[in-house]
């Protein structure tokens, strides 16, 4: 009866190591999911209003939620409200 049960449990442990779900393995990774290759940006989660427009006026509204992707680094904003504009000193809009 002994036999049986270690048996059992090197079978299952066999078919989990072989078998097992491979799908989270890459999930450890420090990896993002994009590279952001244009000077002065990270991958990251940011405001899409962090841009010249709202650096010379603060109280104009943020139409938009946060995004995920490519924003610029601490210090830098979009020069224009597209997010395809270079980053750039916040000081220099």
């Amino acid at each position: 009866m002994k036999l049986c049960f270690i048996l059992a449990i090197v079978f299952t442990f066999y078919i989990v190591t072989v078998f097992g779900d491979h799908h989270h393995h890459g999930s450890h990774s420090t990896q993002p999911p994009i590279q952001c290759t244009r000077s002065n940006e990270v991958y990251g989660t940011g405001s899409p209003c962090a841009a010249c427009p709202w650096v010379k006026n603060p109280n104009r509204a943020c139409p938009r939620n946060a995004i995920i992707g490519c924003i610029c680094k601490p210090g830098y904003v979009r020069r224009t409200e597209s997010h395809d504009s270079e980053c750039i000193l916040r000081e220099n809009c």
